[in-house]
Protein backbone atom coordinates (compact mmCIF):
# COMPACT_ATOMS: atom_id res chain seq x y z
CA UNK A 1 0.00 0.00 0.00
CA UNK A 2 1.34 3.74 -0.79
CA UNK A 3 0.79 6.55 1.51
CA UNK A 4 -2.93 6.87 0.31
CA UNK A 5 -4.13 3.50 0.30
CA UNK A 6 -5.58 4.19 -3.19
CA UNK A 7 -3.77 1.38 -4.92
CA UNK A 8 -6.45 -0.53 -4.64
CA UNK A 9 -8.71 0.77 -6.97
CA UNK A 10 -6.62 2.74 -9.33
CA UNK A 11 -4.74 -0.43 -11.22
CA UNK A 12 -7.71 -1.95 -11.90
CA UNK A 13 -9.80 1.37 -13.11
CA UNK A 14 -6.72 1.75 -15.46
CA UNK A 15 -7.11 -2.16 -16.85
CA UNK A 16 -9.80 -2.90 -16.59
CA UNK A 17 -11.39 0.77 -17.78
CA UNK A 18 -8.78 1.16 -20.44
CA UNK A 19 -8.52 -1.93 -21.76
CA UNK A 20 -12.49 -2.56 -20.94
CA UNK A 21 -13.27 0.77 -23.45
CA UNK A 22 -10.65 -0.40 -26.01
CA UNK A 23 -12.25 -4.29 -26.21
CA UNK A 24 -15.90 -2.70 -26.01
CA UNK A 25 -15.12 -0.44 -28.99
CA UNK A 26 -13.83 -3.03 -31.34
CA UNK A 27 -16.79 -5.76 -30.44
CA UNK A 28 -18.59 -2.66 -31.04
CA UNK A 29 -17.32 -2.03 -34.03
CA UNK A 30 -18.12 -5.88 -35.31
CA UNK A 31 -21.76 -5.83 -33.68
CA UNK A 32 -22.20 -2.36 -35.48
CA UNK A 33 -22.47 -4.57 -38.86
CA UNK A 34 -25.71 -6.84 -37.57
CA UNK A 35 -27.32 -5.70 -34.81
CA UNK A 36 -30.49 -3.89 -34.59
CA UNK A 37 -29.80 -2.02 -37.82
CA UNK A 38 -33.81 -1.00 -38.89
CA UNK A 39 -33.58 0.50 -34.99
CA UNK A 40 -34.17 4.21 -34.47
CA UNK A 41 -30.50 5.62 -33.75
CA UNK A 42 -30.85 5.40 -29.58
CA UNK A 43 -32.21 2.38 -29.60
CA UNK A 44 -29.40 0.97 -32.14
CA UNK A 45 -26.78 2.55 -29.91
CA UNK A 46 -27.71 0.97 -26.71
CA UNK A 47 -28.22 -2.05 -28.19
CA UNK A 48 -24.63 -2.21 -30.01
CA UNK A 49 -23.20 -0.41 -26.69
CA UNK A 50 -25.11 -2.68 -24.10
CA UNK A 51 -24.01 -6.22 -25.95
CA UNK A 52 -20.05 -4.72 -26.15
CA UNK A 53 -20.37 -4.27 -22.85
CA UNK A 54 -21.84 -7.51 -21.91
CA UNK A 55 -19.35 -9.23 -24.04
CA UNK A 56 -16.53 -7.42 -22.89
CA UNK A 57 -17.39 -8.35 -18.86
CA UNK A 58 -17.33 -11.92 -20.21
CA UNK A 59 -14.22 -11.69 -21.43
CA UNK A 60 -12.61 -10.10 -18.65
CA UNK A 61 -13.97 -12.84 -16.15
CA UNK A 62 -12.95 -15.75 -18.18
CA UNK A 63 -9.41 -14.50 -18.72
CA UNK A 64 -8.99 -12.94 -15.41
CA UNK A 65 -11.15 -15.17 -13.36
CA UNK A 66 -7.94 -15.88 -11.09
CA UNK A 67 -7.93 -12.26 -10.20
CA UNK A 68 -9.74 -11.15 -7.19
CA UNK A 69 -10.28 -7.39 -8.09
CA UNK A 70 -11.87 -8.78 -10.98
CA UNK A 71 -14.91 -9.05 -9.47
CA UNK A 72 -15.28 -4.89 -9.57
CA UNK A 73 -14.83 -5.09 -13.51
CA UNK A 74 -18.43 -4.72 -14.44
CA UNK A 75 -18.08 -1.19 -12.43
CA UNK A 76 -15.00 0.05 -13.81
CA UNK A 77 -15.85 -0.93 -17.35
CA UNK A 78 -19.13 1.69 -16.86
CA UNK A 79 -17.65 4.41 -18.55
CA UNK A 80 -15.92 3.11 -21.29
CA UNK A 81 -19.36 1.86 -21.89
CA UNK A 82 -21.34 5.07 -21.89
CA UNK A 83 -18.48 6.39 -24.23
CA UNK A 84 -19.30 3.30 -26.56
CA UNK A 85 -22.56 4.44 -26.44
CA UNK A 86 -22.36 8.09 -27.38
CA UNK A 87 -19.60 7.28 -30.11
CA UNK A 88 -22.26 5.20 -31.77
CA UNK A 89 -25.37 7.67 -30.88
CA UNK A 90 -23.93 10.00 -32.61
CA UNK A 91 -23.09 8.95 -35.96
CA UNK A 92 -26.01 6.73 -36.23
CA UNK A 93 -27.57 9.79 -35.39
CA UNK A 94 -25.97 11.81 -38.22
CA UNK A 95 -26.46 9.10 -40.43
CA UNK A 96 -30.87 8.98 -39.63
CA UNK A 97 -32.85 9.51 -41.93
CA UNK A 98 -36.35 10.34 -41.17
CA UNK A 99 -38.38 9.84 -45.11
CA UNK A 100 -36.54 8.04 -47.95
CA UNK A 101 -38.10 10.72 -49.97
CA UNK A 102 -35.65 13.46 -48.45
CA UNK A 103 -32.63 11.71 -49.88
CA UNK A 104 -31.35 13.46 -52.82
CA UNK A 105 -31.13 11.82 -56.39
CA UNK A 106 -28.12 8.81 -55.88
CA UNK A 107 -28.12 8.90 -52.78
CA UNK A 108 -28.98 5.33 -51.25
CA UNK A 109 -29.50 4.30 -47.83
CA UNK A 110 -27.52 2.10 -45.68
CA UNK A 111 -27.59 -1.38 -45.90
CA UNK A 112 -30.13 -3.00 -43.56
CA UNK A 113 -29.79 -6.97 -44.00
CA UNK A 114 -27.70 -8.43 -41.04
CA UNK A 115 -26.37 -11.53 -43.16
CA UNK A 116 -24.62 -8.87 -45.25
CA UNK A 117 -23.11 -7.46 -42.41
CA UNK A 118 -22.18 -10.56 -41.08
CA UNK A 119 -21.11 -11.80 -44.27
CA UNK A 120 -18.80 -8.56 -44.38
CA UNK A 121 -16.94 -9.11 -40.62
CA UNK A 122 -16.47 -13.28 -41.79
CA UNK A 123 -14.67 -11.66 -44.96
CA UNK A 124 -12.45 -9.10 -43.21
CA UNK A 125 -11.83 -11.83 -40.34
CA UNK A 126 -11.16 -14.36 -43.36
CA UNK A 127 -8.74 -12.14 -45.10
CA UNK A 128 -7.12 -10.58 -41.47
CA UNK A 129 -6.51 -14.72 -40.62
CA UNK A 130 -5.21 -15.01 -44.67
CA UNK A 131 -2.65 -12.53 -44.21
CA UNK A 132 -1.17 -13.18 -40.92
CA UNK A 133 -0.86 -17.07 -42.31
CA UNK A 134 0.73 -16.01 -45.46
CA UNK A 135 3.15 -13.64 -43.96
CA UNK A 136 3.64 -16.09 -40.81
CA UNK A 137 4.78 -18.29 -43.70
CA UNK A 138 7.14 -15.87 -45.54
CA UNK A 139 8.64 -15.18 -41.51
CA UNK A 140 9.17 -19.23 -40.61
CA UNK A 141 10.51 -20.31 -43.66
Amino acid sequence: MGENGLEWWAVPLVIYGGVGFTVQFVVAFVLQFFVALKARPARRAMWTASLAYAITVLIFFYFGSDNEQAIWMPLFALPGALLTFLFWYRGYRKAWVEDTEELRAGVGISNDDWRIGLLIVLVVAGAYVFARLFLYSFTVG
